[in-house]
């Protein structure tokens, strides 16, 4: 019985974890690399290991390149125009009612990753 515990209680822990990380709004910064961006989505990846549970393996379409730790932005609009792809920067995630949705979008299917985490950079 006490084996039967031990992987449950794993899981408990595993899953609160990351509900508290992708519903924060403390002053924990991560560390991303911008990776792609284009006028339909932005595709950072994470650097601490920390938070790879917000993230996913990715392969971008039409290349054969594999990112791992790989996240959509989810509020686009938020990004700094000062940071360019391969550059890193700090971010915390964020809930989506203190974004900004307030610029132009394409509607081009460029396929980013499946998550997607609300950020505000550093």
């Amino acid at each position: 019985m006490r084996y039967f515990l031990i992987p449950i209680t794993f899981l408990l822990f595993s899953c609160t974890h990351q509900k508290q990380i992708q519903n924060s709004t403390d002053t924990q910064y991560i560390k991303a690399k911008l990776i792609r961006q284009s006028c339909a989505s932005t595709v950072i990846q994470i650097l601490d290991k920390n938070y790879y549970t917000l993230a996913e393996k990715w392969t971008e379409m039409g290349t054969n390149k594999v990112v791992e730790n790989a996240v959509a932005v989810a509020n686009k609009c938020d990004m700094p125009k000062t940071i360019n792809v391969n550059d890193e920067f700090y971010f915390k995630v964020v809930p989506k009612e203190s974004t900004n949705q307030e610029c132009i979008v394409c509607m081009m299917m460029d396929y980013p990753p499946n998550k997607s985490v609300y950020i505000k950079v550093k």
